[in-house]
């Protein structure tokens, strides 16, 4: 969770940048970044998998940014990256 939209704004931007560059970790690769929509809150991205070359899984990963204020009351609306 963060305070503003241009926070959240700026973590989904890192996503997008490590799955263009085709950023590894441990047992993932990112790739095929796509914006699903104009305001930039909904992105798309590829996950391929392998574990050791034992384990081997490609996934499609959609990450969305909402105010919590749709799902909390009580909300003094912070940003969340689903």
């Amino acid at each position: 969770m963060v305070k503003d939209l241009e926070e959240a704004k700026k973590l989904m931007q890192g996503i997008y940048d490590d799955a263009a560059a085709e950023r590894e970790g441990r047992y993932t690769k990112y790739s095929e970044p796509k914006w699903l929509d104009d305001n930039h809150l909904t992105l798309q991205i590829k996950s391929d998998i392998n574990i050791n070359g034992w384990l081997h899984s490609v996934t499609i990963e959609t990450y969305h940014l909402s105010d919590d204020w749709e799902d909390n009351i009580f909300s003094n609306k912070p940003w969340i990256l689903d």
